[in-house]
């Protein structure tokens, strides 16, 4: 007995004698083939229609105790392939042949689906089973999807070619292809061949229209470029016609030697709207290519071995520019373009993937895209509404914080702030107190709202921060005695008109923080550090311009002279040289009034004063014009407060800069000393990460959003994961210090 016979006999014994061993030796390449019909006889005439075979949608069959809904089947016997040498029509359903009620070993699986004459006979049961259960069951094999999927190749493929009836059950068979992509699109080889199917389908409908009028198709990178993207850019180059946004991004996604980097995939509504944007500021209505001589021609290749090979599209005389180099890397440049600036907002994503709505998330997005965010729209909304033709208005910081998702409630962190500040920036609106230029941070009490010329300033200049040091000042003084009266508002106004050295725009917003200086008394800790490194014969001057603020609404009060003795301390001049500049200002006055240094003390007997008839105050313009004068130089001697404090090393005392490392594929010399310290250890704990980053001038997550972006790059895994404690990915790590 031969291997064979031996092989035969034990398959026999084991599946039963309702199977069709010698069908089954043949699909597996085991043991002689035996003739079919068709190749005995290479000229056998195939059935006039295949119609007769074709079970409409909608209809109901019954083969083998099995009720299949819905049709899109072939029945029957004697139906050939497409090209007779295949033989018999791999779809067709024979009802006369056996089928067996055991349950299949499991064991005969492919990646391929064979013909339904070549299954044994629990296969073919299973597949009517399946069909019988609607196609719906999510554990059914393959090729039992692949089987049915060969009858709808053929039925438009081919049959719609030589029956004009054909092409009507299109709409029905695309439907049920595209339900089946959705429940088993899981798998490779159905997915390939369905959306391919798909695609010829949609050419074959379009007739001779123009592809590029239609939406481009939605597909990412694949072994080649979808039928409809190298058709609709060949039309388009024949027409001597620009290549819109949409049908450029679905090129570049579709191309097989592209790869989109990392925040576009985790990001693609964002990216695709950016991209769109960038493309057209560079390309306006988009790139227009000559044709080339390359013809276009397109080839559908068949999952069925119905066809015996592909089946030409028809496409007419179209130039072939899918293949051209140098559009594509156009393209990719601005891919890495809009990538870049996605970075931000795309690690927001993998850290908080619920919260992509919020205005911090809509910060880290580009410029171009901030104001596509519903919550953006609704906060520039509130702003105009409270501004309404105002340049400034007054609101309560807590009213701006509530939009904000703040860590802490009715108070803003300095980080959370700079984003807020910065989403403002871009909207056109700004908003005092800012940390950005010398003030605290936003907190639920008085605001000033104002809108931002163009162009404005992001950060403080030095002649800014001079003239805020000095309003901060005189603030002190103004409310020694109870919030300032309208003289010291317009005399500190107008010095801030006047306030040397500044831009429009800066002028601007010192308007809007003195609106804001002036409705909350100030402190004076904190300052003495920078005011100490004012030169010695510079102080008087300050002081004097202090004193002329407090008797800028008339007698000099005994709690503004308490004030005034606190600065004179902060300035190293001597407290008792107060009073002799308030005896100077007030015998300047025309009419000579007393002047209050000190509140009186209880007497017996003598006298009483009498009060000071009451008077309407004028603000005396030649007397304001000489302070600002004075204010104006005091403003230029403290340019030096915003120095650099300590003494400069010379040459000798300067250390040799220490050997630097190299830096790791995609960090900076920052974030690469980072991780070199945190690969000391397997894990750390969140209050020694945050010691880490903060030695190298880093805020911890965003740090670590950046390297791990670097390692998902390298290795495609993070090198950092978790909170506290935070763990180190050896792999990971390796890859990146490799």
């Amino acid at each position: 007995m031969g291997l064979l016979d031996k092989l035969r006999r034990e398959l026999a014994a084991e599946l039963g004698d309702d199977v069709d061993i010698h069908a089954l030796l043949r699909y597996a390449g085991i043991g002689d083939p035996k003739p079919t019909q068709a190749s005995q006889h290479p000229t056998a005439k195939r059935p006039i229609d295949a119609d007769s075979f074709w079970i409409p949608p909608g209809r109901r069959v019954t083969i083998g105790g099995y009720v299949i809904n819905g049709g899109m089947l072939y029945i029957g016997t004697g139906l050939l392939a497409v090209n007779s040498y295949v033989g018999t029509e791999p779809a067709l359903i024979d009802p006369t042949l056996p089928l067996s009620r055991k349950p299949s070993n499991g064991w005969l699986r492919y990646y391929y689906a064979p013909a339904y004459k070549d299954l044994p006979p629990p296969e073919r049961a299973a597949y009517l089973r399946w069909l019988a259960g609607d196609r719906r069951d999510p554990n059914a094999p393959v090729e039992h999807v692949l089987l049915f999927f060969y009858g709808l190749e053929r039925r438009l493929m081919a049959d719609a070619r030589r029956s004009p009836g054909a092409w009507d059950d299109a709409p029905a068979i695309v439907a049920v292809v595209e339900d089946l992509l959705d429940r088993y699109g899981g798998h490779y080889s159905f997915a390939y061949h369905a959306r391919a199917f798909l695609e010829a389908v949609r050419l074959l409908d379009g007739g001779s229209g123009r592809a590029y009028e239609d939406a481009p198709p939605e597909t990412t990178r694949g072994w080649e470029l979808p039928y409809q993207i190298k058709l609709a850019l060949g039309q388009l180059s024949a027409d001597r016609r620009p290549i819109p946004a949409e049908w450029a991004l679905a090129w570049l996604r579709a191309h097989p030697d592209t790869r989109l980097p990392t925040p576009a995939t985790r990001c693609p509504e964002e990216f695709k709207r950016l991209f769109i944007l960038r493309y057209q500021d560079q390309y306006g209505e988009g790139m227009v290519l000559k044709p080339n001589k390359r013809r276009l021609h397109l080839q559908y290749r068949s999952a069925s071995k119905t066809f015996a090979g592909g089946v030409k599209l028809p496409v007419g005389n179209v130039p072939d520019i899918s293949g051209l180099r140098v559009p594509v890397q156009k393209l990719t440049e601005i891919a890495a373009e809009c990538s870049e600036a996605l970075k931000p907002y795309s690690r927001w994503v993998l850290r908080r993937p619920d919260d992509t709505d919020s205005l911090a998330a809509a910060m880290l997005l580009p410029p171009e895209l901030a104001g596509t965010n519903r919550n953006v729209d609704e906060l520039r909304a509130w702003i105009k509404g409270r501004l309404a033709h105002e340049q400034t208005a007054m609101i309560a910081g807590a009213d701006l914080i509530a939009r904000w998702p703040a860590s802490t409630p009715e108070k803003l962190s300095k980080g959370e702030f700079v984003l807020y500040a910065q989403l403002l920036d871009r909207l056109g609106y700004g908003v005092e107190p800012d940390v950005r230029f010398g003030g605290p941070t936003l907190s639920a009490g008085p605001a000033a709202l104002f809108r931002l010329p163009p162009d404005a300033e992001t950060q403080a200049s030095p002649a800014y921060m001079r003239a805020t040091l000095l309003l901060l000042l005189a603030n002190t003084v103004c409310f020694a005695d109870g919030p300032p009266g309208e003289t010291e508002r317009r005399y500190l106004g107008a010095y801030g008109e006047m306030a040397p050295g500044l831009t429009e725009a800066e002028r601007h917003r010192l308007r809007a923080h003195l609106r804001w200086r002036l409705t909350t008394d100030a402190r004076l800790t904190g300052l003495k550090p920078r005011l100490d490194s004012l030169r010695p014969e510079d102080r008087p001057t300050i002081g004097r311009f202090l004193v002329s603020v407090a008797a800028a609404d008339g007698p000099v009060s005994p709690a503004e002279v308490k004030v005034l003795e606190k600065v004179y301390r902060l300035l190293g001049l001597a407290p008792g040289d107060v009073y002799g500049e308030i005896h100077a200002h007030s015998v300047s006055r025309a009419a000579r009034e007393p002047v209050i240094v000190r509140a009186a003390a209880p007497t017996h007997g003598g006298f009483a004063i009498p009060a000071p008839p009451p008077r309407q105050v004028v603000l005396d313009g030649a007397r304001v014009e000489r302070k600002l004068a004075d204010s104006a130089a005091v403003s230029a001697l403290l340019g030096s407060i915003f120095q650099d404090e300590g003494p400069a090393s010379s040459p000798a005392e300067v250390d040799p800069p220490p050997a630097e490392e190299p830096l790791v594929a995609g960090l900076d010399a920052a974030h690469s000393a980072l991780l070199r310290a945190l690969a000391a250890r397997p894990s750390w704990g969140r209050v020694e990460l945050e010691a880490l980053a903060a030695d190298q001038g880093l805020l911890p997550d965003g740090a670590l959003d950046t390297i791990n972006e670097a390692a998902l790059e390298a290795s495609g895994e993070p090198v950092c994961e978790g909170e506290d404690p935070i763990e180190m990915n050896e792999e990971a790590l390796k890859e990146l210090l490799a």
